[in-house]
C-alpha cells in the first residue's frame, strides 16, 4: 500500500476495505494507520457518511466507516478541539443524518442514531436550531410513519436525541429542548396509539400474524419509551400541558389492559411485558422529577387512578407472587417490586408536605394544588384502612419466606445468608415488601403501633412463617416503636421464650426460622433500646443458639446479631467479658470450620476480628493465642489463590489487633505476624500481585508490631532478638515510602517507631533513615497535613532521645551526632531557610520548627550557633537576586547582611514566634533554649572575640521580658515541674484508648529526658545571669547594664529570682 494516499471517496473506499481484510494483518495494520492519517483532514468524516449510506457497498465496509464516523465525533467535532471538522463540511454532514431510514440493518442504524445524538447534543440548539423542527416533519410525513421500516428506523433516531437531550441539566440546551418537545410530542403519540391498536384490536390474539404483531409492537414500544422520557425531562410543569396529561391518562387505560390479558397472549410474552414496564417506569419516574416538590405525578387527574390500580394489582397478585417457583426475575415479581416503588414515592411526598408551613416555604406559587393534593390522597387513599390492609398483606404474603426461598435455604443455607445480606430492595420482593413496610411505619407513626402490637400479642395464633413475618414487622418497626415498647419486658417474655419454651409442637425447621427471626429483632432493636440487663440475656441466648443449633442460616444470623451487638455504641464489655471465651471458642472451633466460601469466612474472621478490638484489653493471652493458631493454615491457602486475597487482608487485619491487644507481649505473634509482613510487603515483581493487593495492610501489621514491641526492661531477650529482625524490613519500608505515597501517614508511622525503638547511634548511622529523612526534608512542605506533623514528630522523638541532664561521655557523643545528622540531611538548613522567610508560615506551623530548633539550641547552643553562621556564609542569596523571589520564597536575610544582623533577625523572629504559644510546656522549652544563647559569652569564638558579645547582650532585653512574663503565670515545684506543663498532655491523654509499648517508652522519654520537667525555671535563669557576670570583665558588665539591660526588666527578674 502506497504510504501517501490522496484523501477522496474512492481512495478511502479501498482503505477501508483493506482495514477489514483479517487474512492480510499487514496491509490491514498499513491501512489503519493510513485512516489515522486521514482523520484530521478535511472531508474525511463527510466522506465516511457517504460510504456507509451507500447501500451498495459490503456490510463490512459500511460498518467500518460508520464506526469512524462516529467515533470521530468525539475527537473533532467541537470547535474547541484541535483539528475540528470546518463548518461547512458540518453543515453537509447534518443534512444527511436522516438519510439512512431505509437501512435494513439494524445494528447500522442504531450505529447512525448514537452519531446524530452526538452531534444533537453538542450543537442543539445554537448550531442547529431546527432539530427538533426537522424531526417534526419526518414524523409528520405519512408515508414515513406508515412505513414500518421507515418509522421504526426513525424513532431510532429520535429515541437517541431524546434520551441525550434530556440528560442536559444546564446551558442553552434544556430550555431549547422543553420549548420544543411539544412539536414531535403529539405526533409521537399519534405513531403510539396506531400502531398499538394495531396488535391489540384483536380479542383473539392467537389469530394474528406473528411477525406484523413483532413490527408493530416494536414501534409502539418505541414511541412509549420517547413518550416517557418527554414526560419527564421535555416539560417543566408537564402536568400543565394537555397532550401529557392524555399521553398519562392512555397509559393507565393501556396498563390496566395489557395486565389483564396478560395470561392470554402468548406471542412474544418478553414484549409484551417490556410494555408493562415501560408504564410503570414512566409513573415511577414521574415520581422523582424535579419540579413540583420533586414530584409531579400526583398532579395528573389519572394519577389517584393509576395508584388505586396499583394497590389493586398488589392485592389481587400477592399470592400469585408469593407462591412462584422461579426466583429470577419473575414478571409477577417486578411488577409488585415497581408497584411498591411507586407508591412508597407517593406515600413519602404526602408525608413531607403534610405540613402546610413546609408547603409554603417550598413552592408558595403552587400552595393551593398541593393542599389539594395531600388532602385527597390522605382521604381517599393513604388512611387508616389502607395502613392496616397493607400491614396484613405485607406480613401475610410479601415479607413471609417464601417456598423457593426455603428450599434455597435447605439446598445451600451459607449461599442464602450470603444473598440475604446483600439483598436490595430495588430487585428482590421481600426486601422490597420490607422497605415500604419501614415506610409505613414512619408515615403512618402515630397508629401503627398500636396496630402492630397487638398483632404482636396474638403471635401464637398464627403459623410458623407469618409469625415470622409479623416478627419481621417488629424488627422492621423499632424506631417507631420504640416509644411505645417496653422492650426489655418484651425481649424475655415474647422472643426469648421461643427458645426455652415448649418446643415440642413445632419441627426443627420451624423453631430455625423463628430463632434466626429473633437474632435479627436483636440486632435492630439493641440499636435503639435495649438495657444492660437485657444485653446480659441476650450474650446467654446467643452462646446458647451458637451451641445448640447445627443449622448454617441460625448460626450465621446468630453471628450477625453478635457483631451488631459488639459494634453497637452502648456495648459494655466489662458485661461481655464472663461469655467472652465462649463465643471465641464457638467461632473458632464449631463456625470456622464448618463454612465453606469466601464471602462467610470473611463475615466470620471480621466477627472474631470485631469482637478482639472491642474487648481490648480484656480478652486473655490465651484466647488471642487460640486465635492466632488457626491464622497460618487459612494464611497458606488464600495467598495461593488471588481469588481470596481478601480473605487475607482480613487475617492482617485480625493479626494486626491481636498484635495491640498483646501490647508488650506482641513477641507471641511474631511467628506468624513477621512472615505474613514479609510477604505482602516485599515488592519482588515475582510477588506484585500480593503486594497490590496486601502491602496497606501488610504496613499497618508492621506499624503495630513496632508499636508494641516488648519492654526492654521485663523482656530483654526478645527485645534483642527482634532487633535483627526489625532490621530486615527496613528495605520495605523504603521502597514503601518511594512508591506507596497514598499510605505515607502509615509508613512515616513505622519511622517514627523506628526512632523511638532504636539507640541513636544505631538511628544516624542507618543509611535508609537518613536518605529517608532527606527526602521528607525537601519536600516538607509539599506533605500533607497529617504527613507533615508525623515528621515534625519524628525529629522531636530523635532530640528527646538526648538527655539534656546527663553530661556523660556517651549522651554528649549522642548529642553532637544527632546535630551532625540534622545538619547532614538538610533538615537544619530546610527549617531555617523557612523561619527566615518573608511571608511567614502560620504561628502554630513557626512554633512546631521552633521547636526542634530549640531542642538542638538547647542540645548544643555553641553546635547550633555554628550552623547559623554557615548557614549565613553559604545558604543566602545576594540581595539583588533574593529581592526577585518569589515573595512566597523570599528571605528576611541575605548574603551582604553583616552575621550581627542575621543574628538578630533570627532571635526577633523566635521571640515573636515564642510570644503566640499558649502551651506552657512548650513555651518553656523554647524561653529555656532561647536563653542558652547567653551561655555563648564563655564560648571560644566570643572569648577570643570580645567585640562580638555585643551580638549577645544586645537582644537581653527581648529574652528577658519572656522570663518575667513567664515566671509571673507559672508557679513550679523545686525539680521544675509544675501541673500546668501536664494539661494539654492530660487531655490528649484522655482520648488514647490504647496504650502501647511505644506511646510508654515516649512517655517515659518526655519524663526523664524534657528540660521542661527536669529543670528549674528560676534556678535557670538565676545560672544564666550568673554566668552572663561571670564571662563579662567587670567594665563589660556595667556596659551591659548601662546599655543593655531595660531597668523595669531587671527590677522584675530581681523581684522574681531574689537577684
Amino acid at each position: 500500500m502506497s504510504q501517501d494516499l490522496y484523501l477522496d471517496e474512492i481512495s478511502l473506499i479501498r482503505v477501508l476495505e483493506q482495514a477489514t481484510n483479517q487474512a492480510d494483518a499487514q496491509n490491514s495494520k498499513l491501512a489503519e494507520e493510513q485512516l489515522k492519517k486521514w482523520e484530521t483532514q478535511p472531508n474525511f468524516h463527510f466522506y465516511l457518511q457517504s460510504i456507509y449510506l451507500d447501500l451498495s457497498l459490503p456490510l463490512n465496509v459500511r460498518w467500518v466507516a460508520i464506526i469512524q464516523f462516529k467515533n470521530g465525533l468525539e475527537k473533532y467535532w467541537r470547535l474547541t478541539r484541535t483539528n475540528a471538522i470546518p463548518a461547512e463540511e458540518k453543515q453537509q454532514i447534518r443534512s444527511r443524518l436522516f438519510d439512512m431510514l431505509d437501512e435494513q440493518n439494524n445494528q447500522l442504524c442504531i450505529q447512525n442514531a448514537q452519531a446524530v445524538s452526538r452531534i444533537a447534543r453538542i450543537d442543539f440548539p445554537q448550531d442547529w436550531p431546527e432539530l427538533l423542527e426537522f424531526l417534526h416533519v419526518q414524523l409528520s410525513n405519512e408515508q414515513v410513519w406508515k412505513d414500518t421500516v421507515k418509522i421504526y428506523n426513525l424513532l431510532i433516531i429520535t429515541n437517541q436525541v431524546v434520551k441525550l437531550l434530556s440528560m442536559a441539566k444546564i446551558g442553552k440546551c434544556r430550555p431549547a429542548y422543553q420549548k420544543q418537545s411539544i412539536l414531535i410530542f403529539p405526533l409521537l403519540a399519534q405513531i403510539y396509539l396506531h400502531y398499538f391498536e394495531q396488535w391489540t384490536s384483536s380479542t383473539n390474539f392467537d389469530e394474528l400474524d406473528q411477525e406484523e404483531v413483532l413490527s408493530s409492537m416494536h414501534i409502539s414500544y418505541l414511541a412509549c419509551k420517547i413518550l416517557r422520557r418527554l414526560c419527564c425531562d421535555g416539560f417543566q410543569k408537564s402536568y400543565q400541558v394537555p397532550e401529557v396529561v392524555e399521553f398519562m391518562k392512555i397509559s393507565s387505560q393501556h396498563f390496566n389492559l395489557l395486565v389483564s390479558k396478560h395470561d392470554q397472549f402468548n406471542l412474544h410474552h418478553d414484549q409484551y411485558e417490556k410494555f408493562i414496564v415501560c408504564y410503570l417506569k414512566l409513573w415511577d419516574k414521574m415520581n422523582g422529577v424535579i419540579g413540583l416538590g420533586s414530584s409531579q405525578f400526583l398532579f395528573f387527574p389519572s394519577a389517584m387512578g393509576i395508584t388505586t390500580s396499583l394497590i389493586q394489582i398488589l392485592l389481587t397478585n400477592a399470592e400469585k407472587v408469593y407462591n412462584e417457583q422461579d426466583d429470577t426475575d419473575s414478571f409477577w415479581e417486578q411488577l409488585a417490586i415497581r408497584s411498591f416503588s411507586i407508591l412508597k414515592k407517593i406515600l413519602n411526598y404526602i408525608n413531607s408536605n403534610k405540613n402546610s408551613k413546609t408547603i409554603v416555604l417550598k413552592h408558595r406559587e403552587d400552595t393551593e394544588t398541593i393542599r389539594h393534593v395531600v388532602s385527597e390522597y390522605q382521604t381517599n387513599i393513604f388512611n387508616n384502612e389502607f395502613m392496616s390492609t397493607f400491614v396484613d398483606l405485607l406480613i401475610n404474603y410479601y415479607m413471609k419466606l417464601r417456598p423457593i426461598e426455603l428450599e434455597n435455604w435447605a439446598m445451600d443455607p451459607e449461599e442464602w445468608v450470603n444473598e440475604e445480606l446483600d439483598s436490595s430492595y430495588q430487585y428482590q420482593i421481600r426486601p422490597c415488601a420490607e422497605n415500604f413496610f419501614t415506610t409505613l411505619t414512619e408515615v403512618f407513626k402515630d397508629s401503627i403501633p398500636a396496630y402492630i402490637l397487638n398483632k404482636l400479642n396474638e403471635h401464637e395464633n398464627y403459623d410458623f412463617l407469618t409469625k415470622d413475618s409479623l416478627f419481621a414487622g417488629f424488627q422492621l418497626s423499632a424506631y417507631s416503636l420504640a416509644d411505645h415498647v417496653d422492650f426489655d419486658e418484651i425481649l424475655p417474655r415474647v422472643f426469648l421464650s421461643q427458645l426455652t419454651g415448649d418446643t415440642s409442637t413445632n419441627s426443627a425447621s420451624e423453631i430455625k426460622i423463628i430463632i434466626r427471626r429473633i437474632c435479627l429483632i436483636i440486632g435492630a432493636w439493641c440499636e435503639v433500646k435495649c438495657s444492660s440487663e437485657s444485653r446480659l440475656l441476650v450474650y446467654q441466648f446467643l452462646v446458647q443458639v451458637l451451641m445448640s443449633f447445627d443449622d448454617k442460616v441460625v448460626q450465621l444470623s446468630a453471628i450477625q446479631c453478635l457483631r451488631t451487638v459488639v459494634d453497637d455504641y452502648g456495648f459494655v464489655k466489662e458485661n461481655f467479658e464472663p461469655f467472652l471465651k465462649n463465643f471465641i471458642d464457638l467461632l473458632l472451633y464449631k463456625i470456622l470450620p464448618n463454612v465453606s466460601l469466601t464471602q462467610t469466612r470473611l463475615y466470620v474472621l471480621k466477627t472474631i476480628t470485631d469482637v478482639v478490638i472491642q474487648t481490648r484489653p480484656l480478652i486473655d493471652e490465651s484466647s488471642l493465642v487460640s486465635i492466632m493458631k488457626i491464622v497460618p493454615d487459612l494464611w497458606a491457602s488464600c495467598t495461593k489463590d488471588i481469588q481470596q486475597s481478601i480473605l487475607a487482608n482480613e487475617l492482617l487485619r485480625m493479626i494486626t489487633n491481636i498484635v495491640k491487644s498483646l501490647n508488650g507481649k506482641s513477641f507471641l505473634t511474631w511467628e506468624v505476624s513477621m512472615p505474613m509482613v514479609d510477604l505482602c510487603c516485599n515488592s519482588n515483581p515475582n510477588n506484585a500481585e500480593l503486594y497490590t493487593l496486601l502491602s496497606e495492610d501488610g504496613f499497618e501489621l508492621l506499624n503495630e508490631i513496632l508499636d508494641n514491641y516488648p519492654s526492654e526492661e521485663t523482656n530483654l531477650d526478645y527485645f534483642q532478638q527482634g532487633l535483627a529482625k526489625i532490621s530486615n524490613f527496613l528495605k520495605y519500608l523504603m521502597e514503601g515510602i518511594e512508591n506507596r505515597t497514598e499510605i505515607l501517614p502509615t509508613l512515616l508511622e513505622i519511622y517514627k517507631n523506628y526512632a523511638i525503638l532504636l539507640p541513636v547511634d544505631v538511628f544516624v548511622s542507618t543509611v535508609e533513615f537518613e536518605t529517608v529523612s532527606s527526602l521528607m526534608a525537601k519536600n516538607l512542605f509539599k506533605l500533607r497535613d497529617d504527613s507533615y506533623d508525623i515528621v515534625l514528630k519524628i525529629w522531636d522523638v530523635l532530640l528527646l532521645k538526648v538527655s539534656t541532664t546527663s553530661t556523660d561521655e556517651q549522651n554528649v557523643s549522642a548529642g553532637l551526632s544527632i546535630i551532625e545528622w540534622f545538619y547532614k540531611t538538610g533538615i537544619l538548613n530546610v527549617i531555617t531557610t523557612t523561619v527566615f522567610l518573608e511571608e511567614s508560615l502560620s504561628s502554630y506551623q513557626l512554633q512546631q520548627l521552633f521547636s526542634i530548633l530549640s531542642r538542638i539550641n538547647y542540645i548544643n547552643p555553641e553546635k547550633f550557633f555554628s550552623f547559623l553562621v554557615t548557614y549565613h556564609q553559604l545558604a543566602t542569596l545576594p540581595q539583588v537576586e533574593n529581592a526577585h523571589k518569589e515573595i512566597i520564597k523570599r528571605s528576611l536575610i541575605y548574603q551582604e547582611m553583616s552575621f550581627d544582623q542575621v543574628f538578630d533577625k533570627f532571635v526577633f523572629v523566635w521571640v515573636e514566634s515564642l510570644r503566640t504559644i499558649y502551651n506552657p510546656k512548650e513555651k518553656k522549652l523554647q524561653i529555656l533554649s532561647i536563653s542558652k544563647i547567653f551561655q555563648l559569652l564563655g564560648a571560644p569564638f566570643f572569648v577570643n572575640s570580645p567585640n562580638e558579645k555585643v551580638m549577645l547582650l544586645q537582644n537581653f532585653n527581648l529574652i528577658g521580658g519572656l522570663w518575667s512574663e513567664f515566671m509571673e503565670e507559672i508557679r513550679e515545684n523545686e525539680s521544675g515541674d509544675c501541673t500546668k506543663y501536664h494539661e494539654y498532655d492530660e487531655y490528649e491523654d484522655e482520648y488514647i484508648v490504647h496504650k502501647s509499648m511505644n506511646y510508654v517508652r515516649l512517655q517515659k522519654l518526655d519524663k526523664f529526658n524534657n528540660p521542661c520537667f527536669q529543670v528549674n525555671f528560676k534556678k535557670f535563669i538565676l545560672d544564666v545571669m550568673t554566668g552572663i557576670k561571670r564571662d563579662l570583665s567587670e567594665q563589660e558588665y556595667q556596659q551591659f547594664e548601662a546599655s543593655f539591660m531595660d531597668p523595669v526588666i531587671k527590677e522584675n527578674i530581681q523581684l522574681f529570682l531574689g537577684y
